[in-house]
């Protein structure tokens, strides 16, 4: 009897943490979201190197953020190693940065068509919509999303790191969705 209730308790409580999987290319603000989110203020930041992790209390869940450099070697090299058991992908994009759209593009597309990613609901916040060349619904034609949406748990979400616009209208929608699973 002792070890229903250990393993019923056990599976209320895993279902609570949620690993999610900050991705996106360089210079996009994955990290400065992340601070804001977790400290509500922006700080100044250098460049990840390697990979953050901190942990986020949002919803009654606790949400586990692997930010992941951005940077070409470490798209190649290291994010395939991170996308086992993660419950979420989040993606950032420099909605200001028109010239690196293109490499943005490639870099999610590879990510969406990947067969080694679990059918996971995906954010897109198109950061830096305070200085942005691009708003949410141009930057959704110019990746070409029509084709995931209906086909994948897909959000696209304007945002702006440094003062937070947006990020708590997209971890409200990412959170209804994780709140459901049953992983």
């Amino acid at each position: 009897m002792g070890q229903i209730i250990l393993k019923a308790l056990y599976s209320f409580q895993s279902q609570k943490e949620k690993k999610i999987l900050m991705l996106g290319i360089d210079d996009a603000g994955k990290t400065t979201i992340l601070y804001q989110l977790k400290l509500n203020k922006a700080i100044q930041l250098i460049p990840t190197v390697g990979f953050t992790v901190e942990k986020i209390i949002y919803k009654n869940l606790e949400l586990q953020f692997w930010d992941l450099s951005g940077n070409d070697y470490s798209r190649k090299f290291f994010w395939h190693h991170y996308y086992k058991n993660s419950n979420a992908l989040l993606f950032v994009i420099d909605s200001s940065n028109i010239e690196r759209f293109s490499e943005a593009k490639q870099t999610l597309n590879m990510l969406l068509e990947n067969p080694n990613i679990p059918d996971i609901p995906i954010l897109i916040l198109a950061n830096k919509q305070d200085i942005a060349a691009v708003n949410t619904e141009r930057l959704q034609e110019q990746l070409e999303l029509n084709q995931y949406i209906g086909v994948r748990q897909l959000h696209i979400q304007g945002c702006c790191a440094l003062n937070g616009d947006g990020l708590k209208e997209g971890l409200n929608w990412l959170s209804n969705i994780l709140i459901k699973q049953k992983f």
